[in-house]
């Protein structure tokens, strides 16, 4: 288990996962992250520069989580410092404006292939796809966000941080997504097996001495 990290209390947790979320500029993915993280929602939030960081802690079938959630920039001058946080992160949310189709065709074009860059990405992470601003009328063809999901082994979600409709069931997805994979990574163990080591001796064969094919006595010859 893990230990909660400048706590006096020495809180434990059964996981602590990375999640980062990715997307253009002003598609409400800080809005989102505040929405879950605060329960509040704020319509006019500042752009971000680099980075941001919060921190939650869900449950998910009785096992404690401590979620470390990474705000990342929507402008392509700042992927080069965003990129640095991509790097051993447990899931990805990529979020669209439903009322921007640029938004959507730029997961599809830029960062995706982000993420799955071997050098610099998590290409194994867990990802989601949510349109976001679901409560506005959609502009972008969502049956065909759907299919891109589908294409890349993903689940796709409409949700709206401004009427919280579906934020903390993303993250929740996700957790349990992890969890399972984390799970099945495990090695298997086997308390009733004998886990001594075998070991195979080789086989030997008698020797005939010189003196038993001369008919002596089977004393020794040297």
């Amino acid at each position: 288990m893990a230990t909660a990290e400048g706590s006096s209390s020495q809180v434990t947790y059964d996981h602590i996962f990375k999640i980062i979320l990715i997307g253009d500029n002003g598609v409400g993915k800080s809005s989102f992250i505040r929405r879950f993280c605060e329960g509040s929602y704020v319509a006019n939030m500042e752009t971000t520069v680099g980075v941001d960081f919060y921190l939650s802690e869900i449950d998910i079938n009785g096992k404690k989580i401590k979620v470390k959630i990474w705000d990342t920039a929507g402008s392509e001058k700042y992927m080069s410092i965003s990129a640095v946080y991509y790097r051993k992160a447990d899931g990805v949310v990529f979020v669209f404006d439903v009322t921007k189709p640029r938004s959507f065709t730029n997961i599809e074009t830029i960062w995706m292939n982000a993420v799955d860059a071997p050098e610099s990405g998590c290409p194994e992470a867990i990802k989601l796809l949510v349109g976001n601003k679901c409560d506005l009328p959609a502009e972008v063809d969502l049956s065909q966000a759907k299919r891109y999901a589908e294409l890349h082994d993903m689940l796709f979600l409409e949700a709206s941080a401004k009427n919280n409709h579906n934020v903390r069931e993303c993250f929740l997805h996700l957790a349990r997504e992890i969890c399972e994979l984390k799970a099945q990574q495990q090695p298997q163990t086997f308390p009733n097996a004998d886990l001594t080591p075998s070991i195979k001796l080789k086989q030997s064969y008698p020797v005939e001495r010189e003196s038993q094919k001369e008919g002596g006595g089977g004393g020794c010859s040297c």
